[in-house]
């Protein structure tokens, strides 16, 4: 606005009468104990929601195996309740848009790279916390909290707008265990033996709670001429993809053929972490990985490599600004705000010295056709026994709907 306009009108946007959330629940009968399938469907097309904003309610307690005693030597962990899905779809009209496997994994290495610290402690309500373990329950194991769908899948994250005239379906998958939400302190038992804790995770109710918008009539008259226009709706986003490399080889050189998209699919961004005996284990906190001395890690999208150099690491003296400068950068990139680090250099090196690799500039020979994405690691020294390798890949997907004729098709 011109800084000379002292006499012009004030604006105010009353497109927007009401934002109201209303709950719905899974299908009658759903149970939500270990490997359950929970369905949860919407079917209200008259109407406008807003599913960027929507979250999943949960409560339930944390236990002894009696499912009554507290717990003595068992805590929950930082994200502690995303480890509880193994993987989440969300459908559009019966047509399945986004998918996260793997969920807290995913989620945590997601959140480690975008979030600040002042992001987690917003998302204390969701199972975060600025230390190693979420301990806002009650005495008696007690929680409810919520789970922003913004947090666990590209879709919600990125499409920020409105939909119209659609069904709505989200399928969460319950892990197959609890042993990735908690940390378990092993405890003096008969004859000195060290005895671990037999704990569990209950929940009592899960729901999806989703913003419904309602319009003034000059917005509403719009939105009616673009749903009887038939008109297709562009809906682009980022989805996010974890891919698992179990026990790796116990030589110094790994190559790791991830996979082959297409070129609408390409990636954006790779993060790799690796972890040694980390998974399923109640005296082990799921959330640390580890370095396993790596000297160097490149991606390859047919034959182009990133990042171009040699990162030329030296974990033992901790030669390691360029992989935190890779790190921190995320946030700038991705989301273009200011750089802000989850962990400061001396936590990211003891907790989650991950690989974060920016491929979202690319040439026109890896946009072309199909995309091999390859990543070479290197050690100084054979990795391991027990060494897990973790790749999220964050690409790009593009879904066609028409509001009208209630079509969706997902672009390859």
């Amino acid at each position: 606005m011109n800084i000379l306009s002292v006499n012009a009108a004030l604006q105010f946007d009353e497109s927007v009468s009401g934002i109201e959330y209303r709950t719905h629940e899974a299908f009658t009968g759903s149970k939500f104990d270990n490997n359950d399938e929970i369905r949860i469907p919407i079917q209200n097309q008259d109407s406008y929601t807003l599913p960027s904003e929507s979250f999943i309610y949960i409560e339930g307690k944390l236990t002894k195996n009696d499912g009554k005693t507290a717990v003595a030597n068992t805590k929950l962990v930082n994200n502690a309740f995303s480890h509880l899905i193994s993987e989440i779809r969300y459908l559009l009209n019966g047509i399945e848009i986004d998918k996260t496997r793997n969920v807290g994994y995913s989620s945590f290495l997601k959140g480690i790279t975008s979030f600040s610290q002042n992001d987690a402690r917003r998302l204390n309500n969701s199972g975060w916390s600025e230390s190693d373990f979420y301990e806002d329950i009650a005495d008696d194991g007690s929680f409810n909290i919520i789970l922003p769908l913004n947090m666990l899948m590209g879709f919600f994250e990125d499409y920020r707008k409105i939909l119209l005239n659609c069904k709505q379906e989200l399928i969460i998958q319950r892990s197959a265990n609890d042993l990735n939400s908690i940390l378990t302190t092993p405890a003096a038992g008969e004859a000195g033996q060290q005895v671990l804790e037999k704990s569990k995770i209950t929940i009592t109710k899960l729901n999806w709670r989703m913003p419904y918008v309602d319009v003034a009539d000059k917005s509403r008259l719009k939105l009616l001429d673009i749903l009887q226009s038939d008109q297709p709706l562009l809906l682009g986003f980022r989805s996010w993809r974890m891919y698992e490399k179990p026990l790796l080889s116990t030589s110094e050189k790994i190559d790791w053929q991830v996979q082959t998209s297409t070129h609408l699919e390409r990636p954006r961004y790779v993060i790799l972490a690796l972890q040694k005996n980390g998974k399923n284990k109640a005296n082990e906190n799921v959330n640390v990985f580890h370095n396993s001395k790596l000297r160097n890690v490149k991606l390859y999208l047919n034959g182009k490599n990133f990042p171009y150099d040699n990162l030329n690491l030296d974990m033992n003296k901790k030669r390691v600004a360029v992989l935190y400068e890779m790190y921190v950068r995320f946030r700038e990139s991705y989301y273009f705000k200011e750089i802000s680090p989850y962990y400061n250099i001396s936590d990211f090196l003891s907790k989650a010295p991950i690989f974060v690799i920016d491929c979202s500039k690319q040439n026109e020979a890896i946009k072309s056709g199909s995309v091999d994405v390859r990543l070479e690691i290197e050690a100084e020294n054979a990795f391991p026994e027990g060494t897990t390798a973790y790749c999220l890949i964050l690409h790009d997907r593009v879904v066609e709907y028409t509001p009208l004729s209630s079509t969706v098709r997902v672009h390859v």
